[in-house]
């Protein structure tokens, strides 16, 4: 389980506004299980293990995104 308000309200404004919107998140605290708060060592060690492969994967469909536009815009549509 993840908390995340930040990019709740991005997604909220984004999808009132009909902009396409994505994200990759790497979550490292687990607040509802014992022991689940990392300390400063553990996050220097989350964060150099699996940040190189979130951002990879980021840019990544970042790029197949680009390239394939035009068949991705045609599907995107609100309810509003």
């Amino acid at each position: 389980m993840a908390i995340e308000m930040e990019l709740a309200t991005l997604f909220s404004v984004a999808y009132r506004y009909e902009v396409p919107i994505g994200s990759i998140m790497l979550v490292s605290d687990m607040p509802l299980q014992k022991s689940g708060i990392k300390g400063k060592k553990l996050h220097s060690e989350i964060y150099s293990i699996h940040m190189p492969i979130h951002l990879d994967l980021a840019l990544d469909a970042t790029k197949t995104l680009s390239a394939k536009w035009s068949e991705v815009e045609r599907r995107l549509a609100s309810e509003w």
